[in-house]
């Protein structure tokens, strides 16, 4: 605990969800001994107040600066905790640079303090989320001491403490958490790699650099998990320090999973029937497969891959079912936040489609989206935004309407559809400022519900 005990920490971001980098990496520090911590964050406290009121009984050895970030913090302290969602291209992490401070974020920390255990990571542009959630069931079938935790919600920070030699921790990290990381993680596993966050970083191959950075550091008695089928995944194989497995939803001639006559199969031998998969889509057989494969590797047998995948439907706002309300079927898709995987919950449907889509882009093309909504949808419901000249094009002016909240969205939803027919909220978009993709995904939620009062 050198870098702790005894120091002044500066949080940059201490952020409103309540189980966050910036709160969590506060508390960790606070714990274990740290003489100050700074915290500072962009917002103002009252939209903060939901994790301030956690530090209450540290108020002695914790200054908050909100508001802004002052470059002076910089210069006075001995490490800098940065919350994922700070750019690199901001002022205070420039300096931070120039001056050589340390800088790392929550998962840094718990890397370098947690017990001895394997430690499994998965990157990606989509299919996060669900592959993580799937590897954490098989794995905490095996071992009950098994933790989930990072970009799925929860900071590993909240468990470290409670955590033993042995235990196993399954970490979903996005590009901007693996920016500030040197991982040498038992499992390394990206499930593809397109176009995201264009809007952040001045090209792919930015974007992709941050990815790679989750197997660069490996050891050669570690493995990676890769996809067969995405062109830059299967390019990194060259450079890979640690032994690749793959995974592909059609045959493989290599080593890993692979998909043929029905069956998921391991180095050729059936895990599973494709049977026993009850989430909707093509696109989650690809985050079946790599589970899978990360599940063989750690010595999972088939028989608690079977048990886990009949009772798995899927994670929250992704391809969500809400109800079925007088036969027409509500889904919420809130983290499409690219167009990519909106057009994935567009192809996974046969029935007429009314979308809840639009909003602000990425910097990301939406030509394949706007092909596909021509395609596929009934009528289109846009939420404002500068995505939305694009994608009015893709239909007849009398086959959309734009609206500037979701209570409205959902009426016109409901006025297009008729029996038979999926009411889905699958955006393509962010809509930041107005609100994050969860609030947006809760409050869709809430107003489907209300219909059946």
């Amino acid at each position: 605990m050198d870098i702790i005990q005894n120091k002044k920490i500066l949080i940059l971001g201490l952020g409103n969800y309540k189980d966050g980098s910036g709160i969590s990496a506060a508390l960790f520090c606070l714990k274990h001994g740290a003489k100050k911590v700074i915290i500072t964050d962009l917002k103002p406290a009252p939209a903060l107040s939901d994790t301030i009121s956690q530090l209450k009984k540290y108020k002695k050895r914790t200054q908050f600066v909100l508001g802004r970030h002052r470059l002076q913090d910089i210069y006075t302290t001995d490490l800098i905790i940065k919350n994922p969602g700070i750019p690199e291209n901001s002022a205070v992490v420039k300096l931070a640079k120039r001056l050589k401070k340390p800088i790392t974020n929550d998962i840094g920390l718990f890397l370098l303090f947690k017990p001895q255990g394997p430690v499994v990571g998965i990157t990606g542009t989509r299919g996060k989320s669900t592959t993580t959630t799937l590897i954490y069931n098989f794995l905490k079938q095996k071992n009950k001491r098994t933790w989930l935790g990072g970009n799925i919600g929860v900071s590993p920070l909240k468990f470290i403490d409670q955590m033993k030699k042995g235990d196993i921790t399954v970490l979903e990290l996005s590009s901007w958490m693996l920016h500030d990381l040197k991982p040498q993680l038992t499992v390394a596993v990206i499930t593809n790699i397109l176009p995201d966050h264009l809007n952040r970083y001045a090209n792919m191959r930015a974007y992709q650099k941050d990815k790679e950075r989750i197997w660069q550091f490996q050891r050669s008695d570690q493995t990676v998990v890769l996809n067969a089928k995405d062109r830059k995944t299967r390019a990194m194989a060259k450079s890979a320090p640690a032994p690749v497995v793959w995974f592909a939803t059609g045959a493989i001639s290599r080593q890993g999973v692979g998909v043929s006559h029905q069956q998921i199969t391991f180095n050729g031998q059936t895990v599973t029937s494709l049977s026993h998969i009850r989430l909707l889509g093509k696109h989650n057989l690809a985050n079946v497969a790599a589970a899978i494969a990360v599940a063989k590797i750690l010595r999972v047998s088939n028989h608690v891959i079977q048990k886990v995948l009949k009772s798995f439907t899927g994670i929250p706002n992704r391809l969500e079912f809400i109800s079925n309300h007088q036969g027409i079927c509500y889904y919420n898709d809130t983290t499409a936040t690219t167009p990519d995987a909106a057009v994935a919950a567009l192809r996974s449907f046969s029935h007429k489609i009314i979308l809840i889509a639009g909003g602000n882009t990425k910097g990301l093309s939406l030509q394949l989206f706007a092909k596909n909504i021509s395609h596929k949808v009934k009528f289109l419901v846009l939420l404002k935004g500068n995505a939305n000249a694009s994608l009015k094009k893709a239909l007849p002016s009398k086959r959309w309407c734009e609206v500037g909240d979701i209570p409205r969205a959902v009426a016109q939803a409901q006025k297009q559809a008729k029996r038979g027919d999926i009411v889905l909220l699958s955006p393509g978009c962010t809509w930041l400022p107005h609100m994050n993709e969860f609030v947006r995904g809760q409050k869709f939620m809430e107003e489907v519900k209300k219909l059946a009062k």
